[in-house]
């Protein structure tokens, strides 16, 4: 069990990071460039960011309840230091999540592109800027929990 929790988590992880870092880099460097194309197809993905997100929490909190009945934060050693920084991270990660899905593309869904170009297009910097933000609490979350699977 506790390997298929682990093969889940790693897998959805996979699914919910590399598409977001991919879509963070194609905003990166296409700046100045008309988005709309680009933020319609990033909202297309969002059922695959939720579930895959959803699923990642679930089957990482399954497989840290397995490995050591208990959900508590401890400090002691090095490598419980970086999971539990991982772990915080990856909440504040999710808030961030949140936000983005809520308050920064729910506008775009209320405005038509075709309708009204000048307002959607005001609302373009925030969704970069916010993108940019969550990956880098992606990659951080990422990278902080993989150092502490390797100590």
């Amino acid at each position: 069990m506790q390997t298929t929790l682990l093969l889940i988590r790693n897998f959805t992880w996979m699914l919910y990071a590399g598409p977001m870092i991919a879509f963070c880099f194609v905003f990166l460097f296409t700046r100045g460039h008309n988005h709309v194309a680009r933020i319609q197809t990033f909202q297309a993905f969002g059922p695959v960011f939720g579930v895959s997100l959803g699923l990642c929490i679930y089957s990482a909190v399954g497989y840290h309840w397995i490995a050591h009945k208990h959900f508590y934060m401890t400090w002691a050693t090095e490598n419980e230091q970086l999971m539990s920084a991982g772990i915080l991270c990856g909440l504040i990660m999710w808030i961030s999540n949140i936000k983005l899905e809520v308050w920064t593309l729910d506008p775009f869904r209320k405005v038509s592109p075709q309708e009204d170009p000048e307002k959607y297009k005001t609302m373009i910097p925030a969704f970069r800027k916010h993108l940019f933000v969550h990956t880098g609490m992606v990659i951080l979350t990422t990278i902080l929990c993989s150092m502490a699977e390797q100590v």
